[in-house]
């Protein structure tokens, strides 16, 4: 239909109305909206660093977050022109600097961030990082959940890790969210104390599980937008499909031995590896929870999860299909059974 080409090295952030009438890129620094025929609507630029921006799904709203490393981070919120509406101070960061060395005690990144289908809600994830070059990483992060006046109506922090996905419901009333270590860190200083959890618009935590394996991390998370299921899929290649109970419905193993090369800067040369089980990077569930895509490395996995809407009992999971990026198609049937259990 049409193309943009981007000046900059690269564009940050785009996002789109549910009707494609509207969407949003960021590059850099500075929002532009288009229309579905390739006109800009409007462009506003940020003095400060834009970390993430999201348009709604009605294109009543665009919301962003900036960074500024000697002083607060900000959560902004604009109408469908363009114009302020308010914006939400977070954090105070702080920093010193020593020789020729960073210290950070605090910088709050704000990203990504979310709006309700409604327009009702802004969900914010803040990550906090700390520490001296150049090892500065995040420490743990911080869930803030706003109306669109701009008032805190509840945060979470995590106590170990960071939240490393997030997904709500159209209404904003489920909000589910994945937790693991941070890049670069120690496993065991990062003993993770909940994976996934879900959480309602009043910031109650209705339940939380843990994977039991060091380095717990969860990739990816989905929630059905009636909220009755929730997927989430962690790096060792598990995927659970859980109720918004918490019961585990179904779950299933990535296992496939994959091999490649990567540059290793130590030894100054390539280095071959392999896995025998293979990281989930990101999985989507039906709104009815029947089928879930996952896709890992190297494939994709559409699946049938088995779930009748009415009634989950003991459920069998098939493999519909993998599709190998590099062309091959190669179909598999495969039956697993699990027993519906409670965390």
């Amino acid at each position: 239909l049409w193309k943009y080409h981007s000046k900059y090295k690269h564009i940050s952030a785009a996002s789109i109305t549910s009707d494609g009438r509207y969407i949003l890129i960021e590059e850099n620094n500075t929002l532009k909206v288009f229309n579905n025929k390739g006109h800009l609507l409007w462009n506003k630029s940020i003095n400060n660093k834009i970390t993430s921006a999201a348009i709604s799904p009605n294109g009543k709203y665009t919301a962003f977050g900036t960074f500024n490393r000697s002083s607060n981070s900000t959560i902004y919120l604009l109408n469908n022109e363009g114009g302020a509406l308010w914006n939400y101070k977070v954090g105070n960061n702080e920093f010193r600097i020593f020789g020729d060395t960073t210290w950070v005690h605090e910088w709050n990144i704000i990203a990504p961030i979310f709006i309700s289908a409604d327009g009702k809600y802004i969900i914010a994830i803040d990550d906090i990082y700390a520490g001296q070059e150049p090892h500065i990483i995040p420490r743990n992060s911080r869930i803030l959940f706003l109306n669109n006046k701009g008032e805190l109506l509840w945060d979470y922090y995590t106590t170990k890790g960071i939240i490393t996905s997030v997904d709500i419901t159209p209404d904003g009333r489920y909000i589910a969210i994945g937790t693991g270590y941070p890049p670069s860190s120690d496993y065991e200083d990062y003993n993770i104390s909940e994976n996934v959890c879900l959480f309602n618009n009043k910031g109650e935590l209705l339940w939380s599980y843990k994977e039991h394996y060091i380095g717990g991390k969860v990739e990816s998370v989905s929630i059905s937008p009636d909220g009755k299921y929730i997927a989430g899929g962690f790096d060792n290649g598990n995927v659970f499909v859980f109720n918004n109970k918490g019961d585990i419905l179904w779950s299933f193993k990535l296992r496939s031995f994959s091999h490649y090369t990567l540059w290793d800067p130590e030894l100054k040369r390539f280095r071959n590896y392999s896995l025998c089980s293979e990281p989930v990077c990101n999985v989507d569930i039906t709104p009815d929870g029947r089928y879930i895509l996952i896709n890992s490395l190297d494939k994709i996995y559409l699946l049938n999860t088995g779930l009748n809407v009415n009634k989950c009992i003991n459920s069998i999971a098939y493999i519909i299909c993998v599709i190998i990026l590099s062309g091959i198609l190669i179909l598999i049937i495969s039956i697993k059974r699990n027993k519906k259990q409670r965390k």
